[in-house]
């Protein structure tokens, strides 16, 4: 599944389903191989904000050949994490960076630019009638 074509299908969905909005391409971003369990994950790209991974287990993983799909925030940036489970194959990095705002944070945005716009046209009332 992770062979470096783009996902398609249900692997393509299993990151949508976890907000991924790109299109499945690898592009430049990395991709892993020979991992072995215990070891980090390390990435040549930063991981930053919302990133999207997945993870290949090939024999010896109890579960033959699956991929798993997962979303993290990695915060102000991670250079490498550590994945222990046996059959540990490969790992693709599909997004990383640029965090989605939740709803509530634009609300509170869009009452902040209200209350501003509010206060800057009563100010300008209160100027002319000082005129």
């Amino acid at each position: 599944m992770l062979n470096g074509s783009p996902l398609i299908g249900t692997g393509l969905q299993a990151l949508q389903s976890l907000g991924y909005t790109g299109d499945g391409s690898f592009g430049a971003l990395d991709k892993l191989d020979s991992l072995s369990p215990g070891h980090a994950i390390d990435f040549t790209t930063l991981l930053t904000g919302a990133t999207y991974i997945s993870i290949h287990y090939g024999n010896g993983s109890g579960i033959d050949n699956a991929t798993s799909f997962f979303r993290f925030d990695a915060g102000a940036g991670v250079d490498s994490f550590n994945f222990t489970r046996n059959g540990l194959s490969n790992a693709v990095l599909f997004q990383t960076g640029g965090a989605v705002p939740e709803p509530a944070t634009w609300a509170m945005m869009l009452i902040g630019f209200g209350a501003a716009g509010v206060s800057l046209r009563r100010r300008g009332r209160l100027a002319l009638q000082a005129a």
